[in-house]
């Protein structure tokens, strides 16, 4: 992808026939040689519903966040960030009705290793 996008997409074909798309993409920004901020986003997609997984067509789901790391060397890299992630169309009524939530926020702390 141009730019330094990081873009990865992913399709899925069960025994069933039933097809589903995942869209993922990434960007690194770098503030200084070491501090690098990340946004990010993914989509998920389903033809068909799904019931018994709790999947709508459409528009499954969706997760956007960002992260902020320090590089103390390129392999070595602890992160903090959060990420929201949401449940869309008739995915979020058949998790509605099951008493899911269809939405959450997370904050999200770790360690990137590069071997």
């Amino acid at each position: 992808a141009p730019y330094w996008f990081e873009v990865d997409a992913a399709a899925f074909l069960s025994e069933d026939g039933d097809f589903s798309i995942g869209l993922e993409a990434e960007y690194e920004l770098l503030l200084t040689q070491r501090w690098i901020i990340q946004p990010r986003a993914e989509l998920d997609f389903a033809a068909g519903e799904v019931a018994s997984m709790g999947r709508g067509s459409g528009l499954v789901s969706s997760e956007i966040g960002i992260r902020l790391r320090y590089e103390f060397t390129r392999g070595v890299a602890p992160y903090i960030g959060f990420e929201h992630r949401a449940l869309h169309g008739d995915t979020a009524d058949i998790a509605q009705i099951a008493g899911d939530e269809t939405s959450n926020t997370i904050f999200a702390a770790g360690l990137r290793l590069w071997f």
